[in-house]
């Protein structure tokens, strides 16, 4: 039971982070800002991981 209550708290948080990176690229211009919004979420994503 308690392994499927974490697994269910991750997909929610998984799909969370999704939707928050969706809005944000949604938000540029054209598709070199997309481009220069994806690396810097990924360079973002990466540090916060060190």
């Amino acid at each position: 039971m308690f392994a499927y209550l974490i697994e269910k708290i991750g997909c929610w948080f998984d799909r969370h982070d999704q939707r928050q990176r969706d809005r944000y690229l949604e938000g540029s211009a054209d598709l070199a800002e997309v481009e220069r919004r994806m690396r810097r979420y990924d360079a973002r994503d990466f540090a916060s991981n060190l």
